[in-house]
């Protein structure tokens, strides 16, 4: 797979799926809160452009989860969506898109460490 989920641009990928690196954040669960993350597409792949899909899971509507998640793309103007609806771009060979997380947390919501929660990118090279 050509295309990573970075923090920074030049960091570290983040695990996939085996935890070894998760995204983490901290809410205080009697107050809620949201928490919004710039997240980089890095194309490892030199010469090839590839277009990417970026969704997350599980979707709200169909599995019952205590935080709202929304991702969007970067630049001007760019709304927030609802991160199971999910958006495409294109990351050129040897390059980086960064998008928008937002992880959203209602008040009075029972802490506990939340790993259902997943970035999902679908790419075809072009």
């Amino acid at each position: 797979m050509a295309i990573e989920i970075r923090p920074t641009d030049n960091a570290t990928p983040f695990s996939t799926g085996d935890f070894t690196n998760p995204l983490c954040f901290t809410f205080n669960g009697s107050m809620g809160g949201a928490y919004e993350k710039e997240l980089y597409l890095r194309n490892t792949d030199g010469a090839n452009a590839f277009n990417v899909v970026v969704t997350t899971t599980p979707n709200p509507a169909l599995a019952s989860a205590p935080y709202q998640v929304y991702i969007k793309k970067s630049g001007a103007n760019q709304a927030w969506i609802e991160g199971h609806v999910g958006f495409a771009l294109t990351v050129q060979g040897g390059g980086t898109e960064s998008f928008f997380i937002r992880i959203q947390v209602d008040p009075d919501t029972e802490v506990t460490n939340f790993t259902d929660l997943k970035i999902k990118t679908t790419e075809t090279a072009i």
